[in-house]
């Protein structure tokens, strides 16, 4: 886990909330119902976002950001709420990695851009 982002607790009451939005979705949307429903409400990014957001704030990373970082884990979402197949610090530990990548890839273009200018 980064120095940065401390694992919140596991949101043991959203999980049940996520599952039974999935129910009630899976008639309506079939197999979409799985990432459609943890994405209504933008349950957990808000429950993350409350642990997680002025340390994000203060690397630059917007709400926006947020949300389409946390898009790209859609799968290993519906795998920990939903399916049971992922513990909630693997979840975390993967979220977290996309950040610190995010952060290096940042890193790295503005070393390119300032490289660019010093020629």
């Amino acid at each position: 886990m980064s120095g940065l982002l401390r694992e919140p607790p596991e949101p043991s009451e959203l999980k049940e909330r996520l599952r039974a939005l999935h129910k009630d979705l899976q008639g309506a949307l079939g197999a979409r119902g799985g990432e459609s429903a943890v994405w209504v409400g933008m349950l957990l990014p808000s429950y993350l976002w409350r642990h997680w957001g002025e340390e994000l704030k203060a690397l630059g990373i917007t709400w926006q950001d947020f949300l389409s970082l946390l898009r790209q884990h859609s799968r290993d979402i519906v795998s920990w709420a939903l399916e049971g197949k992922l513990t909630w610090q693997e979840l975390v530990r993967r979220i977290v990695h996309s950040i610190e990548g995010r952060r290096g890839a940042d890193l790295l273009s503005y070393l390119a851009e300032s490289e660019k200018k010093a020629e």
